[in-house]
């Protein structure tokens, strides 16, 4: 694991976060998707001798992704299964779940950063709503301070 962890530090030295490029209508949001994930990673993961590898399995009757990373000198990997999860089981559903799989499996396999601006973490804590600016409690009892 030696390899595999110096590899992977280098890595995540260069990798820059990435950009949100695509819009979900219906839940009016923004994604990262599976091609801009893997386009921005290529080079970096090139650079430092690792590849990546993502397979569907079915274990006992559930379908999930396997994605695996490599040292491509010392063969060491580490891995991660993620499920693919489908309400209805069409072609098109399952498509889409397993593109889903994959890039949330490569997300965090290899900790990459996805983000939209940089609001300091306000819209996760506030959601659409402005922050609320707090005022420090006063204290009551005067005779304390």
């Amino acid at each position: 694991m030696k390899n595999l962890l110096k590899s992977l530090h280098e890595f995540h030295s260069t990798v820059k976060p990435i950009l949100k490029n695509s819009d979900n209508p219906y839940f009016k949001s923004k994604f990262a998707t599976l091609d801009a994930i893997q386009e921005h990673i290529r080079k970096p993961l090139q650079n430092n001798g690792l590849v990546v590898t993502q397979a569907n399995k079915v274990v006992e009757g559930n379908a999930i992704v396997v994605s695996t990373v490599w040292h491509v000198e010392s063969g060491e990997y580490i891995e991660s299964e993620f499920p693919v999860v489908v309400t209805k089981p069409t072609a098109q559903e399952y498509g889409s779940a397993v593109s889903y799989a994959k890039r949330y499996s490569l997300s965090g396999l290899l900790n990459l950063t996805i983000q939209d601006e940089d609001d300091d973490g306000n819209k996760a804590t506030f959601g659409n709503a402005e922050p609320v600016s707090v005022k420090p409690k006063t204290n009551d009892l005067p005779w304390l301070n």
